[in-house]
This record gives C-alpha cells, structure tokens and sequence, in this order.
C-alpha cells in the first residue's frame, strides 16, 4: 500500500487533521514580503493544501533532511539524511535514503503507478517492483508538512530572511505547546516529555520552506533527544530523472512476465523518528 511505503521512506510524526479556523496564503508575483499569512492556532489542511498547491504550481521541488537522535550523557548519535526531488506538476519523484547503519532505500516513481525500490547494504543490492505503493510528488510534500502541525501549537513571531526571501517564522516552543493526544504521540506518555521545540518558515505563496523541531523525551532513565531539519528549495527548479537502475528494472519488467507478487513493508511509525533521503541518482 502507499501509505505503508511512504511510512517506511517518511516516518514523520503521523497525525489527525486539525480543525482550527484558517486562510489561504496570499498570492503575489513578487518577493516573498514574510507578512503573517495564517491566523494562529494553524489550520492543518488549509496549510498543507496550499503548500502541495504551490508546489505543484511551481512544477517541481528539492526537499533535504537531517534526523538525529542522541542520548543523553552518551556520545553516540544516530542520524538520518536525506534528498527528495519530485516533480509536483506529474507526480514523478526520486528519494533515497541513508541509514545510520549504511544502508540506502531509494525509491523511483512515475507519478502515474509505475515504481521502483532499490535497497543496498554494502555490495549488495536488491530491486523491486514498487507500483501502487509510492507517493507521488505531491502526496509526498504533504505528508512532510502535516505532521508538524498537528503536533505543535504554533504562533507567529515575526520574519526572517531565508535564500533572500523574507518568509514568516512560525514558532512552538516548550511542552506546552506539543500537542499530546495528537496520534503521533501512539502510545508515549505526555509525563515522559522534558522539552519541545518547532520552527516553521512559510512563504507567501503558501509553501512552507523550512521545518525544525527539537523533542526530548524520558527513555529508561534516559534522556533520547530527536532533532529533525527538513528544507524545500530549488522550487521550479530541480529536475526528476529516472535513475538507470530503475530503468533497468523496467526494462526486465517488460521482458519477462512477472511470477512474483511484491511484498509489502511492514513499518512501524514511532513519535520521535523520521526518515528521508540522501542523493544521487
């Protein structure tokens, strides 16, 4: 299933809609003036729809990300990176992934149905067919941008200058403004929560350029601190090519009948982790 992929490549903090009143964004042809363009609390889907809008209106994007997890008093950090480019306008999309470990998922779709997944480990490497089970540009940036706001309790605090763009800066900070019976919280205890943080940066033609978020929780007498850094750039910009292994894959794939039936992941979704993509292609 789609959603299943895009949980294992995404891992965000996987919320309920919110359903405080709203406003679009407003339009304008020249520069990003950093204005407040949303009233506060934010409104998940009108957020979101007008992120995926402008994107798609752009025609395509690059998203970057750093996660990192840490213990306290340890030296030891996990950490995630990862490069998304995905043309909004047909849906086509490549990421791949770096684990801490070393190992890469990549994943190349059309945006029409057809996909492919590439693991490797190594010298190693496996390929297959991922049809009917990536998300598309679109569907991708959105799952980016939702968890956020449903999980913390944003206000606006003013602009800042981002890629000589003046975007508005949208900020949580503290427990008190992490929303808790939010589903991203699955089955932590809000009591396990020392710190939490959250920075938001939006554009004013609706897309949000910048997201960080800080959370610490109690983990066995320890300390466990997530640090999460997701950046949308080269908006209009960024080319989706498909890679030569996916090519190949397809190939094969029309050169041979299938005997196979893809297997779908199991994933399991946690509060404090997120996963994305490092790339070349």
């Amino acid at each position: 299933m789609r959603r299943q992929l895009a949980a294992l490549l995404v891992v965000a903090l996987v919320a309920v809609a919110g359903c405080a009143g709203g406003s679009a964004p407003a339009t304008d042809d020249g520069a990003s003036s950093g204005d407040q363009i949303y009233q506060t609390p934010l409104d998940t889907g009108t957020v979101v729809d007008a992120h995926a809008s402008a994107l798609t209106d752009a025609g395509s994007y690059t998203m970057e990300s750093t996660v990192a997890q840490s213990l306290a008093n340890s030296t030891q950090r996990a950490e995630t990176t990862g490069v998304v480019r995905g043309n909004a306008a047909s849906g086509a999309l490549f990421l791949r992934t770096q684990s801490p470990r070393g190992q890469t998922v990549a994943v190349y779709t059309d945006g029409n149905g057809t996909a492919y997944e590439r693991r490797a480990a190594g010298n190693r490497s496996q390929v297959r067919d991922a049809s009917g089970r990536a998300p598309t540009a679109d569907q991708y940036a959105s799952s980016i941008v939702r968890p956020f706001i449903d999980l913390f309790n944003f206000t606006y605090t003013g602009t800042t200058t981002e890629n000589g763009d003046t975007v508005a800066v949208y900020e949580a900070d503290g427990v008190a403004d992490l929303n808790t019976s939010s589903r991203a919280f699955a089955n932590r205890d809000p009591e396990s929560v020392e710190a939490a943080a959250a920075t938001l940066h939006i554009r004013d033609d609706g897309v949000v350029t910048s997201l960080q978020s800080n959370t610490t929780f109690a983990q066995q007498n320890r300390s466990q601190t997530t640090a999460v850094n997701y950046t949308f750039s080269d908006i209009g910009s960024t080319e989706v090519t498909q890679p030569d292994w996916a090519s190949d894959a397809a190939t094969t794939a029309t050169s041979q009948p299938s005997t196979t039936t893809p297997t779908t992941a199991n994933t399991t979704t946690t509060a404090n982790a997120t996963t994305t993509a490092n790339a070349s292609a």
